[in-house]
C-alpha cells in the first residue's frame, strides 16, 4: 500500500500541478524538485528528484477514486500522469510516511534535501528546509510531522 499525507496546517495553501518522467511511482508525500513547466505545458510543472538548488514540492494528490474499494492508500503517481505537489511555505506544517525521510529522525531534528532521492534527511551541510516536530502513527503507518521553516 502507498504512503499518506495529512496537511496539518496550510493556511494559504500553493498547490501545483505536476508531471514527473520517472518510471518509478511516487507515493503521496514525496519530496520533489521543481524543474519547470513540462514540456507543451503552460500550467503543469515537469518534477524530479531533489537537487541541493531545486525549489522543493510535496506530492499531496487529490485522489479522486472511481473504485468505492479503493482509498488514498492505493495511490501512486505514475509517470506522465498529472497530479498534485504543494510548494510549502514556511510555518506550514505536515505528517508524512517516515519512509520519505532518510535514516531516524527525533523531534527538533532540522531536516535538508536529500540530493538525487525523494527524501529528507538530517541537516549536515546544506540549508535547512524543515524541523521535527512529531514522530507518530498516523493512519497506521509510522509518520513525522514536519514545519517548514
Amino acid at each position: 500500500m502507498a504512503a499518506i499525507i495529512r496537511l496539518d496546517r496550510i493556511p494559504y495553501p500553493n498547490p501545483i500541478s505536476i508531471k514527473h518522467k520517472s518510471e518509478t511511482p511516487l507515493e503521496s508525500g514525496a519530496f520533489l524538485g521543481v524543474k519547470g513547466f513540462a514540456q507543451n505545458e503552460r500550467e503543469c510543472y515537469e518534477v524530479e528528484a531533489l537537487k541541493d538548488d531545486s525549489q522543493l514540492a510535496i506530492l499531496a494528490c487529490s485522489v479522486l477514486m472511481h473504485d468505492e474499494r479503493l482509498d488514498e492508500r492505493d495511490f501512486v503517481l505514475k509517470k506522465d500522469i498529472a497530479g498534485r505537489a504543494y510548494l510549502p511555505q514556511k510555518g506550514e506544517v505536515y505528517t508524512i510516511a517516515k519512509a520519505h525521510f532518510d535514516g531516524d529522525v527525533v523531534v527538533g531534528d532540522e531536516l535538508e534535501k536529500k540530493a538525487t532521492t525523494y527524501n529528507l534527511t538530517k541537516k549536515t551541510t546544506n540549508e535547512a528546509v524543515a524541523v521535527v516536530r512529531k514522530v507518530l502513527t498516523y493512519e497506521g503507518q509510522p509518520s513525522v510531522m514536519i514545519e517548514i521553516i
